[in-house]
């Protein structure tokens, strides 16, 4: 019997093993002669090459690339679908969800309801699909960093003034009958006594 696998050019394709019979030859499914855990990422798979007597490591799913220059210890790096296009994957009511291989479309979570007063409700792309966030003219409370108001109404100005909101910002002024000296409203018969 003559061994065909022995043959140049190889009969079967590199990612194969040639497997002599009796007056032919059969092209079998590679089976990996490495340790199957040879590969350093867990989502990497062991796959032999050249004749059967080689290996390369790849990425289990087209959802993951290599992205290490060294074919024998693939990484394997989660494709964000959800960075594509909206409508590539889910319909323009949906929320694209990413997860490790993979992604789902859920329906859009935020309502006017969903983050209260004075609050913007964002879709966005990982659990639990939604973000809260003050709306423009709005801050964090500081007495509780779950509500949003306005900034004066964090009391941010000292005594004898008064605070003016300015979009997500304020303006402090003296009151009547007080001065600014050294970023303190002072009483205007208070300085004059100490000027006499």
């Amino acid at each position: 019997d003559i061994n065909e696998c022995a043959n140049s050019p190889y009969p079967c394709l590199s990612t194969q093993r040639c497997t002599n019979i009796q007056g032919s030859y059969q092209c079998l499914s590679a089976v990996c002669t490495a340790n199957p855990n040879t590969c350093n990422d867990a989502n990497a798979q062991c796959i032999s090459t050249s004749q059967g007597s080689g290996y390369t490591c790849n990425c289990n799913t087209n959802l993951f690339t290599q992205s290490n220059g060294n074919q024998n210890n693939a990484v394997c790096t989660d494709i964000n679908e959800c960075l594509l296009p909206v409508n590539l994957y889910c319909g323009s009511s949906q929320v694209c969800l990413n997860s490790i291989g993979g992604f789902t479309c859920q329906a859009e979570q935020c309502n006017s309801e969903r983050c209260g007063l004075n609050k913007l409700c964002t879709n966005i792309n990982v659990q639990p699909g939604y973000a809260c966030s003050c709306a423009p003219g709005f801050v964090t409370s500081l007495q509780n960093s779950n509500n949003c108001v306005l900034p004066c109404d964090n009391n941010p100005c000292q005594a004898n003034s008064a605070c003016t909101n300015n979009g997500n910002s304020f303006t402090c002024t003296c009151n009547s009958g007080f001065k600014l000296v050294n970023n303190v409203c002072v009483g205007k018969s208070l300085l004059h006594n100490e000027n006499k």
